[in-house]
């Protein structure tokens, strides 16, 4: 055997090796312990990807009981077989490698014709061949090639992801409430490209959204996509009354009953998707249901709140105390969210997922949203809300300020001409108490929730930097209207050690919050402040624990 022979001898037997030890490894990770072996040996790679083709499995799913894939090692095109992926409603979808230079490995689908090759089938492959070859979006999955196979089987060549679905993704890593939204809103990013482009999928699913090792989805599966450009229609209409070319779980109402199909659609979709990352259950469960009757609920049923659908054990694997605290948290803007999306009335429900998507980024920005209206009292607790993204240093300062409020007092004139006036300002100032001491409960809530808010985002995050800048601007507006806040005879409605505390206490949480956002000079001009006033109020005659407490904070800032 000459040298060149004893080599490719060599390598065959270390292929061989690599793929028996790898050759029990589950479906889907098969590629990427394959690769992580052979490491920069392509060579390799291709000889050990060979073996594994001829040991493969019908799918990922099978590992007890392998069986002879009748792909394996064929060569389609430019494209070597290695085994299948998966299956999906038009087309069975395989793992291959480019057998020119470069060798990649992609996805393989070839289009599944149990009939034979009728008209139907066939345009639903090129609409898709169509569809793919239009995009470029980097959560949306690749083409790269299309062509039919020897025996006339319609193919084409995309890009291979590796990576879990989108729930089994979530679920398996823990992500919090916060971390599924951000996944979510790039899924939106992406729907909302292909809508942009006049594409409605009308197939969205978990199934059809993988999540790569950074994080990032891709989208893929526009085998029943429907295409609003009347150039690649083809002389087509998709719109089928009696047969339904959908996911019953995930299609919306007007999929159901064949009604007129539009972006609408996919917001329907996506709300079920979101509603089943956020509860764990989808909001109709498909399980003891008929095809009739799971029908009848999602055209004409009433779909439950999320906050009310939260399955048992769904808690721990968004990392929230329980079943109770994650239900605290669904409530309010995300049951919101969800009920638009997921509205029957076209109408009624998000008029694009660029809409869907704001409103989850205002929710989580701590801004109204618009599921909810724009009430006054509703965007005020927003307001408020904003302010818990503050570090856990200033929370103590934050409840002794909301104690502080509460002494604001209005002295009267005893002069009896001026009776009348006197009992106008205590009545103002009466009010102003009752306001500060609902200012006090609120702020309470939001210290409590800025510890939880730290740990899941920490605070380099954007978020909290915008917010920490927010509440410096409201706090100095407030500290302006303090000073010079006014009755009706142009007095001072808090006077004396009442007004001086007041604005000590302010002035002390404006320091704290320049501190950490880096402003030192402007922070050392706040503690000044705060001592000047506080000064003032003791020797005017305060001597309680909580303005000598605030005083030496303040002097130990300087």
């Amino acid at each position: 055997m000459n040298l060149l022979g004893a080599d490719l001898e060599k390598r065959r037997s270390r292929a061989k090796e690599i793929a028996d030890q790898i050759a029990l490894t589950p479906g889907t990770k098969r590629l990427d312990s394959a690769v992580a072996r052979c490491a920069d040996d392509k060579e390799l790679l291709m000889e050990v990807l060979d073996f594994l083709g001829e040991q493969s499995t019908l799918g990922p799913t099978v590992a007890e009981t392998p069986a002879q894939d009748p792909m394996a090692n064929r060569k389609i095109g430019s494209y070597k077989i290695h085994w299948q992926l998966g299956s999906g409603g038009n087309g069975d979808v395989y793992l291959a490698t480019r057998t020119k230079e470069p060798h990649q490995q992609v996805a393989v689908k070839i289009l599944r014709l149990p009939d034979g090759e009728n008209e139907e089938f066939r345009r639903r492959f090129l609409r898709e061949r169509q569809i793919i070859a239009l995009l470029n979006h980097p959560y949306i999955v690749k083409l790269f090639d299309a062509d039919r196979t020897k025996d006339g089987r319609p193919y084409f060549v995309m890009e291979y992801v590796t990576g879990e679905e989108l729930h089994k993704h979530a679920n398996s890593r823990r992500l919090t409430i916060l971390e599924r939204l951000a996944l979510f809103l790039k899924i939106c990013d992406a729907v909302q490209y292909l809508h942009s482009h006049l594409i409605v999928h009308r197939d969205l699913k978990p199934a059809n959204v993988l999540v790569d090792a950074d994080g990032n989805p891709k989208v893929l599966d526009f085998g029943i996509a429907k295409l609003l450009r009347p150039e690649m229609m083809d002389g087509e209409l998709i719109t089928m009354s009696n047969r339904h070319p959908l996911t019953a779980q995930y299609a919306s109402p007007e999929q159901w009953s064949g009604g007129v199909i539009t972006a609408a659609s996919d917001v329907y979709s996506l709300g079920v998707i979101l509603f089943q990352l956020l509860t764990g259950d989808l909001p109709i469960p498909w399980a003891g249901k008929g095809y009739a009757e799971y029908r009848r609920l999602v055209c004409e049923g009433n779909l439950p709140l999320g906050s009310k659908s939260v399955v048992e054990g769904h808690a721990a694997l968004c990392r929230e105390p329980g079943g109770a605290a994650l239900a605290a948290h669904l409530a309010g803007d995300l049951d919101a969210i969800l009920s638009k999306a997921l509205d029957k009335d076209v109408t009624e429900r998000y008029p694009s997922i660029a809409v869907l998507a704001e409103d989850i980024e205002r929710h989580l920005q701590f801004l109204p949203i618009r599921a909810r209206g724009q009430g006054l009292s509703y965007r005020t607790r927003r307001l408020l809300r904003r302010n818990r993204a503050l570090v856990a240093s200033i929370a103590a300062v934050v409840l002794a300020l909301s104690l502080g409020l509460g002494i604001a007092v209005v002295q009267k004139n005893k002069a009896r001409q001026e009776q009348a006036v006197a009992e106008r300002q205590t009545s103002i100032a009466e009010a102003e108490t009752r306001r500060a001491n609902e200012l006090a409960q609120q702020r309470e809530e939001i210290a409590r929730r800025l510890e939880r808010s730290l740990d899941e985002q920490g605070i380099e995050d954007k978020q909290l930097r915008v917010a920490v800048a927010n509440e410096v601007s409201q706090l100095r507006e407030s500290i302006r209207k303090d000073e010079r806040a006014t009755s009706v005879r142009g007095e001072s409605l808090l006077a004396g050690p009442a007004r001086d505390v007041l604005l000590g206490r302010n002035y002390a949480v404006l320091a704290q919050l320049l501190a950490l956002s880096g402003d030192r000079r402007g922070a050392r001009s706040a503690f000044q402040s705060c001592v000047a006033n506080l000064k003032r109020a003791q020797d005017a005659g305060d001597i309680s624990q909580g303005t000598a407490e605030t005083m030496r904070r303040c002097q130990a800032g300087l």
